[in-house]
């Protein structure tokens, strides 16, 4: 018994096919398919230019029945449109139909692919050849108005796709804007993260823990950062692979710092030295002329040294001398430094718990999620859309993701106890309780470094003219970060192998106060014990 083929295709969910199918049937009855199991009805809802031909269903699944069962030999379509848009598809289901033989009938046209005996209808074929022709033409007439359009929008400041990069919105008037209620102010975020050195897989956690992005793997989340913080588009410029103009969401300064960053991580060697010294790229010496030059480690690690070739004469200070005033006032400016830091770690508690917050929602919305395909898994299985093997590995899976998402939801309430309880012991008082000793009590190298970093800027050494019996005085100043911090300068000079150290203290507004010291005994006994074995340890 002979069968035939009914296509149906619309471009939308919103155009109704039931008009088109009635009269196909009706067509296929009168053509003497009039039993229904002679009908094979072929609908579907897909675009006709968009897609090729691997990516329309409609075709594919007629060309499967065709070749599979033998006895099929006419499809009904409604009109040559219906079939596709674009050249190439019509042209391949043309030739597919005519070398299986297959009638192909267009209902609006009212002709024929193939005569009664099988041979090609002439003016069947010319219909569908200038409807290709037309098709073709009309594509590439679609593509050069579009291309049109897209200059103009870009051009209004528009974007010319209909789609921005993450961290812009449409405003009411369809322009690109940065979206500053949510996206904007997360992408400054992410710039700010990198900038201060964290990693792009680092900044992919806690952006998906904190719900700012959909779940994808951590290796596509790496890369996602990755191209937010290689897109010059954030930063007002011409973007990569977009021709939308947008407006600077960071400034320029930033982009180019995050760059910088990201080289020097990727070029910071993997071992360091285990020798630190506290004035390594803080010592400067400035001249008469008040040129300022870096001064380096020397050869044999006691010494601060002029590089050669700066100065006529080279400039050698003593290193623990220079060390020693570097950790001396460090301790006394962190610990100021700490006390004014009190109000800050309050507000910093504060948004430690609005952050816990956020991500406790977002792990509750996530197990929420599992549990509910866990139940949509067992709905498919009752009625065997699923295998048994096929349901077990699922369930496994999604038990395995829930067991882990809520060992971070406990993490996170942990977390949010422990601040709560850190803000009560807070409450009203914002100043940190700060203990000196502790800090002088500090005897790793790597964290002095790090927290002498922290306070100063440089270390200034400068002439200070001469002593009575000719030994050259030395003026060294530390400049911090902070300016309302505690402030001093220190007069050194060396006679054989005595050192002389005095210092001389100012209030943060710059005024002298009485009090000068003569720490040479308090600099000698540390000679003695702590730095002599320290400097002795680094040299071995």
């Amino acid at each position: 018994m002979a069968k035939c083929i009914i296509l149906v295709r619309v471009s939308s969910k919103q155009q109704d096919d039931s008009a088109q199918k009635k009269e196909l049937i009706e067509y296929a009855i009168n053509h003497g398919y009039k039993d229904e199991s002679q009908r094979i009805l072929i609908e579907n809802t897909e675009s006709a230019t968009k897609n090729d031909e691997e990516h329309r269903q409609g075709i594919t699944d007629m060309k499967r029945y065709i070749e599979k069962d033998s006895s099929v030999d006419c499809v009904f379509c409604w009109e040559v449109s219906r079939l596709g848009r674009r050249y190439d598809v019509l042209e391949s289901v043309r030739d597919f139909l005519i070398g299986h033989k297959i009638n192909l009938i267009l209902l609006r046209e009212g002709v024929r692919l193939l005569d009664k005996d099988g041979s090609v209808n002439t003016s069947g074929k010319l219909v569908v050849d200038v409807s290709m022709a037309i098709a073709k033409y009309e594509m590439e007439t679609k593509s050069a108005r579009l291309e049109r359009e897209r200059k103009r929008k870009t051009a209004e400041g528009k974007a010319p796709t209909g789609r921005v990069l993450y961290g812009y919105k449409f405003d009411e008037n369809g322009y690109v804007v940065p979206d500053e209620e949510i996206a904007a102010p997360r992408i400054r975020e992410i710039f700010e993260w990198a900038r201060e050195g964290k990693s792009t897989l680092w900044i992919w956690d806690e952006c998906y823990k904190r719900g700012y992005f959909s779940y994808r793997s951590r290796k596509s989340g790496k890369n996602y950062i990755c191209s937010i913080l290689s897109q010059p588009a954030y930063c007002g410029r011409d973007g990569y692979r977009t021709n939308t103009k947008y407006k600077g969401i960071v400034t320029q300064k930033t982009f180019d710092e995050v760059k910088r960053a990201k080289s020097d991580r990727i070029c910071k060697p993997k071992t360091t030295t285990k020798f630190i010294a506290y004035g390594r790229s803080l010592v400067r010496y400035m001249t008469d002329e008040g040129k300022e030059c870096a001064m380096c480690v020397g050869h044999s690690r006691n010494s601060y040294r002029t590089i050669q070739g700066i100065l006529p004469v080279s400039v050698n200070l003593n290193m623990n001398v220079i060390d020693y005033i570097i950790w001396r006032e460090t301790i006394m400016l962190y610990t100021q430094y700490l006390v004014k830091q009190g109000e800050k770690t309050f507000r910093q508690l504060q948004d430690e718990q609005t952050i816990l917050e956020q991500k406790i929602e977002t792990s509750q919305k996530i197990v929420k999620s599992l549990i509910s395909q866990k139940e949509r898994k067992g709905d498919r299985y009752d009625i065997g859309e699923l295998t048994l093997e096929k349901y077990k590995s699922d369930i496994k899976s999604l038990n395995v993701e829930i067991k882990k998402e809520e060992e971070n939801l406990n993490d996170y309430e942990e977390s949010l106890t422990r601040i709560h309880n850190q803000l009560e012991r807070v409450g009203n008082d914002r100043w940190a309780k700060v203990d000196y000793k502790s800090i002088e009590s500090i005897t790793d190298d790597n964290e002095r470094k790090k927290i002498i970093d922290t306070i100063i800027t440089s270390v200034v050494v400068t002439r200070y003219g001469q002593t009575e019996n000719g030994d050259k005085k030395y003026k060294i100043q530390i400049k911090q970060k902070v300016n309302w911090l505690y402030n001093s300068f220190f007069e050194y000079w060396q006679r054989g192998g005595v050192f002389h150290l005095i210092q001389h203290s100012f209030n943060p507004v710059g005024e002298k106060i009485e009090y000068v010291k003569d720490i040479s005994k308090d600099i000698v006994r540390r000679f003695e014990s702590d730095w002599s074995v320290r400097h002795k340890k680094n040299t071995e």
